[in-house]
Formats: structure tokens, C-alpha cells, sequence
């Protein structure tokens, strides 16, 4: 049997100011969660198989996990 495939998530420029470019290596579309250095659910949005660009001038500066709902995931830090 073959091992399960890690799915590769990577976001750049990280260091982010207003925009990220987030390369999702999933075969599907997968809802993403951004948690905040405390843990606290700071937003949602839906990734796409490929690159995704994401609008983070709302969240605030600081760093964040960005999670996908099968477990993976990266750390991102927000500064404006």
C-alpha cells in the first residue's frame, strides 16, 4: 500500500501586508481557518486547488496559523 499524501500548503510574501498568495496542493477545495496567536478563530475562507489570493488587510498584524480542515497547516504573519 501506499503512504498517504501529505498535502503541501505554502503562503507567500510571509512576512504579509495586504495580500497573500496561498499555494494549496489539494486536489479538491477546502475550507481554511485562520487562528490568531491565542487561538481564536479570526476568519474563514475556501481555498482552491493551486494558488489562492487572499485579502488579509483586515486581519490584524500579528502571526497567525492559517489550518485546512484535513489538519494541515502554516504559520503566516500579518504585518501592515
Amino acid at each position: 500500500s501506499t503512504p498517504p499524501q501529505l498535502t503541501v500548503l505554502t503562503a507567500f510574501p510571509n512576512p504579509a501586508s495586504d495580500m497573500v498568495h496561498v499555494q494549496w496542493d489539494g486536489a479538491h477545495p477546502a475550507d481554511a481557518m485562520w487562528f490568531d496567536a491565542q487561538g481564536r478563530l479570526a476568519g474563514t475562507m475556501r481555498l482552491q486547488p493551486g494558488r489562492t489570493t487572499l485579502d488579509v488587510t483586515e486581519l490584524d498584524a500579528g502571526a497567525y496559523m492559517l489550518r485546512v480542515q484535513n489538519g494541515t497547516a502554516i504559520r503566516v504573519v500579518i504585518q501592515h
